[in-house]
């Protein structure tokens, strides 16, 4: 029995002695051959899977762009301002005329008399207005407005409107108004100027005469009161 073993032993032994250089073998072919990794055509380069190389990453190129320089604005120059238009002298005395704080005026065109007040401080004339409307008359703007008569009571005027310019009075906000051209006759003299048409209700006299009739034509004495009744020539 010990014999019998014995041999099986060798038999063994043997046997695994043989298949010992087939598993080296089968070992050696089943091992992994270095792969080889190609880069981006970019780079160049080809690195196996035993190396190890640091590549950079790619930074794309800044974008060119045109830069465009803005033009240098200049400013506007300021608008001129507008000038009144001189008045139209009709008639006057060869000197000065010398006329009183209040006068009466009178209106040629309409066969009107009105109170005035001389104001050497008011550069532009002005009338007491009711029932201001402005309209348009072949593309051109006109305004429709009543003046009061002390005899004859109201009376409708339709004129061109010149301009439109902005009072500052006394303690109140600026106002608009329209300008006409009217001719008035205050004692001897006879012009054709420039008037604003504003409600003066609620002032005593209806007619305010300013520096644009005065100027050059007549001296005031507020001392003195309806020194001469306005010539009634209306050529």
């Amino acid at each position: 029995m010990k014999h019998l073993f014995l041999v099986l032993f060798a038999l063994v032994f043997s046997a695994c002695t043989q298949l010992q250089p087939e598993i080296k073998k089968v070992e050696d072919t089943n091992r992994e051959a270095p792969v080889e990794i190609e880069l981006p055509s970019e780079t160049g380069l080809s690195v196996g899977k035993d190396e190890t190389e640091e590549i950079a990453p790619f930074i794309p190129l800044p974008e060119e762009r045109e830069i465009v320089s803005c033009p240098k604005v200049h400013p506007c120059a300021p608008c001129p301002k507008e000038k009144p238009c001189k008045p139209i002298i009709i008639y006057k005395e060869p000197s000065n005329v010398i006329i009183g704080e209040l006068e009466e005026v009178y209106l040629p065109v309409y066969k009107a008399f009105l109170k005035g007040r001389i104001d050497t401080g008011a550069q532009t004339s002005s009338v007491h207005a009711k029932e201001i409307v402005p309209f348009e008359r072949d593309g051109e703007k006109w305004v429709r407005f009543k003046v009061i008569d002390n005899q004859k009571g109201e009376i409708q005027i339709k004129k061109p409107i010149v301009k439109t310019i902005k009072v500052k009075r006394h303690g109140e906000e600026s106002q608009e108004r329209y300008v006409v051209h009217m001719r008035l006759n205050v004692s001897s003299m006879s012009q054709y100027i420039e008037v604003s048409l504003t409600d003066r209700e609620q002032y005593k006299y209806p007619v305010l005469i300013g520096r644009n009739f005065l100027q050059g034509n007549a001296l005031v004495d507020v001392n003195r009161r309806y020194t001469k009744a306005p010539t009634k020539d209306s050529k």
